[in-house]
């Protein structure tokens, strides 16, 4: 219940405790012993997106605040995505190679994956450095914190309303526009739209779990789809802009005709639900919600 609204609280103390909650789980896991190096790097992230989504939500109610609170977590999340990269393509190597096992000799492709491990521990580094970004998010962490109980909210639940539906209407446009120009740039915008959405609904669904719990994972599952993309989409960049690194065209070739082909798949697959889950227009889609949130 902790991302989720308390139907017995008021808006503003569910603003409240929701974002203090997150704030002190991305303090301790970007703190942790027990978890990675990378998987301290994803959690902060994830956090900073829900929190994001959180502010998006109550946005109409408090714009001066949000347009600070969101540049600030937009801004510490973007200095961890180098790392976060570099981490995520060999991943994404691994997965294409297990898919198309049956059709490409993974042995004779393992000097790419070889080259990417190098890569990334290029990047990311061995060394105590590379604990800066975290040790600066930690700091980031403890000044927003000071700030939230000062979130006022006008008129919260009309607020919740429009910020919902705002979100809503930039995801269903930035689909529109990604199926007419499929680039990777508007294809991960409109995954940050859903991303948005999907965590609003999660947020409001104990108004009407049986309806809004099986929306939120529909909206799951095509950011996670959009998200496979997007992987592919950097892997490939990749290849193809450190060329000299990776030498070998012939292997090269094989593995941008693989990215390729599971890329296609998965933007069909997206395209075919993102029409379900944005079939109502912004207004009804605001209408329909509103008759849940009382």
């Amino acid at each position: 219940m902790s991302f989720r609204i308390k139907l017995t609280r008021s808006w503003e103390d569910n603003l409240w405790r929701i974002a203090h909650d997150q704030l002190v789980k991305a303090a301790r896991e970007a703190n942790s012993k027990e978890l990675s190096h990378g998987e301290r790097i994803h959690q902060a992230r994830k956090r900073c997106e829900k929190l994001r989504a959180l502010l998006r939500l109550f946005r109409p109610g408090f714009p001066d605040i949000y347009h600070l609170e969101n540049s600030a977590l937009r801004d510490a999340a973007k200095k961890l995505s180098r790392v976060r990269d570099a981490d995520v393509l060999g991943e994404c190597y691994d997965k294409l190679m297990i898919e198309f096992r049956e059709e490409v000799d993974v042995t004779a492709m393992a000097p790419i994956r070889r080259k990417l491990t190098l890569r990334r521990n290029a990047l990311v580094g061995e060394s105590a450095g590379r604990d800066a970004p975290l040790a600066c998010f930690s700091e980031f962490l403890r000044g927003i914190t000071g700030r939230v109980n000062e979130w006022a909210v006008t008129n919260p639940r009309e607020s919740v309303l429009q910020g919902a539906a705002k979100t809503y209407r930039c995801g269903r446009k930035a689909m529109q526009t990604a199926r007419q120009d499929s680039t990777k740039e508007h294809l991960h915008e409109w995954r940050k739209r859903v991303k948005y959405t999907r965590f609003q609904l999660k947020i409001l669904s104990t108004a009407w779990p049986v309806v809004l719990h099986p929306l939120r994972s529909q909206y799951k599952l095509l950011s996670e789809l959009l998200g496979d993309d997007h992987d592919l989409a950097v892997l490939r960049q990749t290849l193809l802009d450190d060329a000299e690194e990776f030498q070998d065209n012939n292997r090269r070739r094989v593995l941008i005709g693989l990215i390729d082909r599971k890329r296609s798949m998965l933007q069909a697959e997206s395209f075919k639900l993102g029409e379900e889950v944005y079939s109502l227009r912004p207004k009804s889609f605001k209408n329909w919600l509103s008759a849940m949130i009382r």
